[in-house]
């Protein structure tokens, strides 16, 4: 009588309700992914936003570089300009570490040569810019680990299912690492006085 009255037959109900049951599991299925899609797009928000911080002291770094060996009068070939030149054209994350690793190594060898030189500890520009460069280079370092870690967390996510479906949506995010060790700068010891009066 029921399958009268309401007009089904039960091979009929039978599909109706596979059908409701399968679109209710697309419905939730749909819902997962989402969340996971959702994610997975605040771990790349994180690791944007890190290597904003890292790019900014990037080009901090460089800018006080400049200005330190425009103080000097050693030009180095100009490759310390060349490399912050590099620095503020990159249009990529691996060019801007490439420029990055670039000044490591001229900035590196520009100051072996004029830390101590006695004719620069007289001059308090040169001190106080030595600062900021230490100071930049110190703080890159810190930006640096926490950008890594931030890319890290996010690339090994990305390669975990469900959110390898997602794979081509979202590109794995280059290390940014150095040849060496990380070591911040010592200071000459006249120019290590300059903190203690604040900058």
């Amino acid at each position: 009588m029921s399958v009268l009255r309401w007009g089904f037959w039960p091979e009929a109900e039978t599909r109706l309700f596979g059908i409701a049951l399968f679109l209710l599991l697309g419905f939730v299925l749909g819902q997962a992914l989402e969340g996971r899609y959702r994610a997975l797009d605040r771990s790349q928000a994180k690791v944007n936003e890190a290597w904003g911080k890292v790019e900014s002291q990037i080009l901090r770094r460089g800018e006080a570089a400049v200005r330190l060996q425009r103080i000097t009068g050693d030009d180095t070939g100009g490759q310390i300009t060349d490399a912050h030149d590099r620095a503020t054209r990159a249009h990529t994350t691996n060019e801007s570490i490439a420029a990055a690793r670039e000044m490591d190594g001229v900035l590196g060898r520009f100051l072996a040569r004029v830390d101590h030189d006695p004719r620069m500890a007289a001059i308090d520009s040169f001190r106080q810019v030595r600062v900021e460069v230490w100071a930049a280079d110190r703080q890159l370092a810190i930006e640096r680990l926490r950008y890594n870690e931030a890319a890290r967390d996010f690339n090994s996510t990305r390669r975990t299912f469900p959110y390898s479906i997602f794979g081509p949506a979202f590109r794995t995010k280059p290390f940014f690492q150095v040849a060496r060790e990380v070591e911040f700068p010592l200071l000459p010891r006249d120019t290590a006085r300059v903190i203690g009066r604040g900058l």
